[in-house]
């Protein structure tokens, strides 16, 4: 008899343990908010980005990215779908860059508005909507950089043709 209850003990807690871990493993699977996907267009490079990386509009967390692949028609182009929870204004307007959290290499998806556009941007499950993306500072810095190297480089090879003896 004694043996029977330790036995119906153990089995109660490990079925009760079960369920627990069941609810737990629940709770921290995903997010329970409906969100609306979109379509970013990228023809730049997205190092660091990877799935489910935070999507922020003006620095508030709205999102994440759910997928990261190139075009079927074009090699150059880069398509990210995000998630972005409903009722987030995104408009005509609204345009993408990648941000770097720290100095980790990881990027995440910063949204903004120029105000350019202010109408709402439709987006459907068959056709989201597209936002393009646009270089970040640091792909501007360095595009900045590699022409200044080859102003440089010209503006030596003339002063050398200039200053040069057997002309």
């Amino acid at each position: 008899m004694e043996n029977r209850a330790h036995a119906l003990s153990a089995g109660l807690f490990l079925v009760l343990l079960c369920i627990g871990l069941l609810l737990v493993a629940i709770r921290l699977n995903g997010d329970t908010t409906d969100q609306q996907d979109y379509l970013l267009v990228s023809r730049t490079p997205v190092s660091g980005l990877n799935r489910n990386a935070p999507v922020r509009l003006r620095g508030v967390d709205v999102g994440k990215v759910k997928d990261i692949q190139f075009s079927a028609s074009d090699p150059h182009v880069i398509l990210i779908r995000i998630g972005v929870d409903k009722g987030t204004p995104i408009n005509k307007g609204t345009y993408a860059q990648l941000s770097y959290l720290g100095i980790t290499g990881l990027s995440f998806v910063q949204l903004d508005d120029d105000g350019d556009k202010p109408e709402k941007l439709s987006s459907s499950d068959n056709e989201p909507g597209r936002i393009d993306m646009r270089p970040s500072f640091f792909d501007q810095v360095g595009n900045s950089g590699q022409e200044l190297l080859r102003d440089t480089g010209q503006a030596a090879k003339r002063v050398n043709k200039l200053l040069n003896d057997e002309i």
